[in-house]
């Protein structure tokens, strides 16, 4: 079984904006950076049986992939996750890939049982969807084979339950 994981990626200069009322733009960046590399670190030491596919608009993030022999597939501009999830689909059904992850870049904390768990849940199912605690998604398993297309829909959730009046 060949599978991959994407890490969607932008410029760290662009990265953790949210936070720009506590912490200085260098800081955010720092964090990205470090927040990315230990994504990378926790794929290639515990799940090395996944290749590794970074998409980023990012020249600097390019550079970072290759230095954690990650594959790099670059985006003409910011687009959006779902443009680069879209990206990465298309990407990765062209190379024959069974099984495609795609987890952001900047998860603080990895445990090795979730992913396990995850990855235990795509043997049953074509499509896993790790929720957030804000309801976002922190990984999405798609079973490439059962898969010919896929719409990804990230953030429009959050815009619907605020539409709705739900929780």
């Amino acid at each position: 079984m060949r599978r991959v994981v994407a890490i969607p990626m932008k410029d760290p200069a662009e990265s953790k904006t949210r936070l720009a009322g506590t912490l200085t733009a260098a800081q955010r960046e720092r964090m990205a950076l470090a927040l990315f590399r230990r994504a990378q670190t926790v794929f290639a030491m515990q799940f090395s049986y996944f290749e590794r596919l970074v998409v980023t608009p990012s020249a600097r993030i390019v550079t970072e992939a290759t230095a954690c022999n990650a594959a790099a597939l670059v985006e003409e501009s910011t687009r959006g996750l779902n443009s680069a999830a879209q990206s990465v689909f298309i990407w990765a059904k062209a190379r024959g890939f069974d099984r495609l992850l795609i987890v952001p870049a900047d998860i603080p904390v990895w445990l090795r049982s979730e992913v396990d768990e995850l990855l235990d849940d795509g043997r049953k199912y074509d499509l896993v969807v790790a929720r957030a605690h804000d309801g976002g998604t922190n990984a999405l398993l798609i079973d490439l084979v059962r898969a010919e297309r896929f719409e990804f829909c990230y953030g429009h959730y959050l815009v619907a339950r605020e539409e709705f009046g739900s929780d």
